[in-house]
């Protein structure tokens, strides 16, 4: 993969930082472990997804647009 393909490390983080988050939030909902025996994958699915973001919308990569408020 080249450089340019791969995302900066603050949006790999920004990924990680949000799968740890929303599994910490449903195991507290439900009373899960919070850091399960399969967690790899939990870490390994946020890493694919900040790729496949970055390929997608480059530096916005993880963060949602936006919405311009009309002037009345």
């Amino acid at each position: 993969m080249s450089e340019e393909k791969r995302p900066p490390q603050v949006t790999l983080k920004l990924f990680i930082a949000t799968a740890i988050n929303k599994h910490t939030m449903k195991a507290l909902d439900n009373g899960d472990p919070m850091f399960p025996a399969g967690a790899q994958k939990i870490l390994d699915d946020a890493i694919d997804d900040a790729f496949k973001s970055f390929e997608q919308h480059g530096i916005y990569a993880g963060f949602k647009p936006i919405k311009e408020k009309e002037d009345a």
